[in-house]
């Protein structure tokens, strides 16, 4: 046979040829995709046991959290506790640091009234201390002149020419006869004015 001749493929052939074919290309397609289908389905496990993996220290890290905040709560509460308490102990302390405000005024103006009556009787009693100088100064001028009025009249009552001392006393009215003594030469006499 000549190569320039012509092959005559009957068309049942052809269309055993072209099932064939078409078997072969779906086999070979089908294949593929599986093959594809097995590579991808591994990737997807594989990322499908990371996303576990990674699920699962997600999970670990959220119960830590939870752990972490229950204790910052019980922390939290403790602390607000701690700070009611202070709370009312500061509303104490200022109630009471208001009260011994009151009391300081209290005290200032009882202390500003206890120095001006200090000052007051500080100025009394200089008036009075002073008065007393005038009065005692007064009544010692008085007790001299008394006693001169005294020694004039028990000189002029008691004593007679020739007599040189005598004994006296003195009451509603001078008696020539008593306790005191005079000298009727001098006139210096026992007597002392008693105030």
């Amino acid at each position: 046979m000549a190569l320039d001749t012509p092959i005559q493929v009957k068309p049942r052939t052809l269309v055993v040829l072209a099932v064939v074919a078409a078997s072969l290309y779906l086999l070979y397609t089908s294949a593929a995709s599986i093959t594809g289908f097995q590579l991808r389905a591994s990737a997807l496990e594989a990322s499908l046991n990371e996303t576990k993996g990674e699920f699962h220290r997600i999970a670990e890290e959220k119960s830590q959290c939870e752990g972490f905040l229950g204790t910052m709560n019980r922390s939290l509460a403790h602390y607000e506790t701690g700070a009611a308490l202070l709370g009312g102990a500061l509303g104490e302390c200022r109630n009471r640091t208001t009260a011994l405000d009151k009391e300081l005024v209290v005290c200032t103006a009882a202390t500003a009234t206890a120095q001006d009556e200090s000052k007051a009787s500080h100025a009394a009693l200089g008036a009075c201390e002073t008065a007393n100088a005038n009065l005692s100064e007064r009544m010692q001028a008085s007790g001299i002149y008394h006693l001169k009025i005294i020694k004039g009249a028990v000189r002029s009552v008691c004593c007679r020419p020739g007599i040189a001392a005598v004994t006296w006393d003195i009451g509603s009215e001078i008696i020539c006869s008593g306790p005191y003594s005079m000298n009727c030469t001098s006139g210096e006499t026992n007597y002392t004015v008693v105030f």
